[in-house]
């Protein structure tokens, strides 16, 4: 089976994974926009959860072998061969969970206890569920056996060591260690982590289908580059220090996305308008704990519920009828100006929204960084293994320090419309004072 991809040119299936396409949940996919609202702001955008997995997937099958090549692992034993497997399962199917409008819907997720999840799986996760968790009960659920069959039969490979890699903790340790080395943190980095599939497909695609430049970066340099080195009896993804640069483009890419278009204000204001939505006390709309039922649950599904509300919210945003964007502060600057907003909304009694985006260049500035594999800068050129220096990109790279500070955009927005002659006037002078 062959899927022709405008990004990675075609993608070829080996009946085992093809028949994992097959599954109702991951044909569910193809209804799940991968941007969710962002096509508010950017109309191109309408690509899907289901083009993004195979694309991911695509490069899994790509990288994964190379890597274990070119550093002495026959991909063609045995026992390297069923991690390659397993890992690039778990990259294909690591947004099987994700909700309508992909993370927007997840406020009305329910608890994790009621997905029945093994109790592994629920250790360290919030209280509510998350499209992880989705993700982990849909692999592992029994309805997904019949699709995992021919991947058991040919390699022995079950759901509980893929959710492993894609919940980031191996439920059974000794399936991951060949030749004494243990290699569950470099699979589940190339599932998650800063330079993992997901995000090495989801620039380039998101970048395509929005029409800007920003998450374009060069694949083949990266995958060129990128090795594994073994530290302490573990594998770690790792990047030779000549190529920090290479690396730091990467990562300066999804940083740029971020600001210039996750963060666009027409989607976020929208998300704000659903947020608020959702938990309004007229809103019915729920998702489900039975998986089942999950399975109706698409943007078509969603968007219909909302079609059917009397809510004034719901409506709007039916129609696409966002609030125009009054002020915007940027890590801080106008903060007088933006509160002098405010009040005057507040004191005018007018109808306003103020969101609030926060992002860093890296995972590893979050508290709980400690909980992440770390990837490898190695020293190719010294001779004597005893000298070789492996350091995290987090201390090789000086781009951490520079961008250690989190980019905060805020913004306040309201129906220019609705306001009188008279206020528009005064919120005028107020701006450009």
């Amino acid at each position: 089976m062959e899927i022709k991809d405008p990004i990675h040119d075609t993608i070829h299936f080996d009946p085992h994974e093809a028949m994992l396409l097959k599954s109702p949940f991951f044909q569910r996919l193809r209804h799940i926009k991968q941007m969710g609202v962002s096509d508010y702001a950017f109309p191109g955008a309408t690509h899907t959860r289901f083009l993004h997995s195979v694309g991911a997937f695509a490069l899994a099958k790509k990288i994964i072998p190379l890597l274990f090549e070119k550093n002495g692992f026959s991909p063609k034993n045995a026992e390297i061969q069923k991690l390659i497997q397993c890992a690039q399962v778990a990259v294909l199917l690591h947004d099987i969970g994700h909700a309508p409008l992909s993370h927007s819907t997840e406020l009305v997720m329910p608890p994790l206890s009621s997905l029945k999840l093994p109790l592994f799986f629920q250790e360290g996760r919030p209280s509510r569920a998350t499209h992880e968790d989705y993700t982990l009960a849909i692999i592992n659920d029994e309805s997904m056996r019949p699709f995992f069959a021919p991947l058991i039969n040919k390699y022995n490979i079950n759901s509980e060591n893929i959710s492993s890699l894609i919940f980031g903790a191996p439920h059974k340790k000794e399936f991951f260690i060949v030749q004494g080395i243990d290699f569950f943190p470099l699979l589940t980095q190339l599932v998650s982590s800063e330079v993992d599939c997901d995000r090495m497909d989801y620039l380039l695609r998101d970048s395509y289908y929005c029409g800007v430049t920003y998450g374009r970066y060069d694949l083949g340099w990266l995958i060129e580059n990128l090795t594994l080195t073994v530290e302490e009896n573990q594998a770690f993804l790792a990047f030779p220090r000549r190529t920090l640069l290479a690396l730091d483009n990467f990562l300066l890419c999804r940083h740029y996305m971020f600001l210039m278009v996750y963060f666009h204000h027409k989607s976020v204001v929208y998300e704000k308008m659903l947020m608020n939505y959702l938990q309004s006390e007229d809103c019915t709309y729920r998702i489900p704990s039975d998986l089942q039922e999950y399975l109706l649950h698409d943007d078509y599904f969603f968007k219909e519920s909302m079609k059917k509300s009397t809510n004034k919210t719901a409506k709007k945003l039916i129609q696409g009828d966002l609030p125009s964007k009054v002020m915007e502060s940027t890590n801080g600057h106008h903060e007088y100006l933006m509160k002098s907003i405010q009040s005057f909304f507040e004191k005018e009694n007018i109808s306003y929204h103020y969101t609030s985006s926060r992002g860093q260049l890296s995972n590893y500035y979050l508290k709980n960084s400690s909980s992440f594999f770390p990837i490898k800068i190695v020293d190719e050129y010294v001779l004597n293994s005893t000298l070789k220096k492996q350091q995290s990109i987090s201390e090789g790279s000086d781009l951490y320090q520079k961008f250690s500070a989190a980019h905060h955009i805020e913004r306040l927005h309201c129906d220019i419309d609705t306001l009188t002659h008279e206020q528009n006037k005064f919120l005028y002078k107020m701006i450009n004072r």
